[in-house]
């Protein structure tokens, strides 16, 4: 069972990585972005800068470690290994290639006046980073109290999920999604459990936040667990 299951996520893993080609090379092909939205790969390259972001902290940064081990001491080590960021890494080079041929000067390519990301999209993509930012700011206030991370806003909440007082909500949220077991054994999609606490604390507006904040840092991590 784990040999299949390792088989068919790495036929996932590399038939989306070869999916960046196709699109660029057409675009090539073409000399033309005619026909191609510009928002989808505007969004995609904000998505894959931070997935490629969080993958290189939790595998690389010792204080992004340290916070895990710390709120999670049964399973101190994170799951991601150099696979997942050299995936993140090689999809934000290609999205970001797609995304560069909309621009004439670089490629020459033929670019049609109006293809312009739209208001909505370059809402979206300024809401994120501000949210980042304060998300930051808040993590450097808070986390100056090293007995404190438990409970507090640090750096791990912005590289990661920031998910009401920490990554066990999304765990929560993920189990009462997909989990196959009966109703009664699953955890309110609205219940969170306070990192390092047993007691349940509720989250804001259920999964919306774990929603918004995936569209702020890429996508939901599977690594991340309790």
């Amino acid at each position: 069972m784990l040999r299949w299951e390792a088989t068919t996520n790495d036929t996932s893993v590399y038939s989306w990585s070869a999916s960046f080609y196709p699109q660029p090379l057409l675009n090539w092909k073409r000399k033309s972005t005619a026909g191609l939205t510009v928002d989808f790969p505007a969004l995609n390259v904000v998505g894959f800068v931070s997935y490629s972001i969080s993958t290189a902290c939790f595998l690389y940064s010792p204080t992004i470690r340290e916070q895990y081990a710390q709120r999670h001491p049964r399973a101190p080590e994170p799951t991601v290994r150099f696979n997942d960021f050299a995936f993140a890494a090689h999809a934000m080079l290609m999205v970001a290639m797609t995304y560069s041929q909309f621009y004439a000067v670089i490629w020459k390519f033929e670019v049609p006046k109006e293809q312009r990301t739209s208001s909505i999209v370059r809402g979206i993509i300024l809401g994120c980073i501000f949210a980042v930012l304060m998300a930051s700011v808040r993590a450097a206030v808070l986390g100056l109290d090293h007995d404190s991370h438990l409970e507090t806003w640090t750096w791990i909440d912005v590289v990661g999920i920031p998910c009401w007082k920490g990554i066990s909500c999304a765990d929560s949220y993920r189990r009462s999604m997909f989990s196959d077991t009966s109703s009664s054994l699953r955890p309110s999609a609205n219940t969170c459990r306070k990192p390092g606490s047993t007691t349940s604390a509720r989250a804001p507006k259920g999964g919306q936040s774990i929603r918004f904040c995936s569209i702020v840092l890429g996508g939901y991590y599977p690594w991340v667990n309790c």
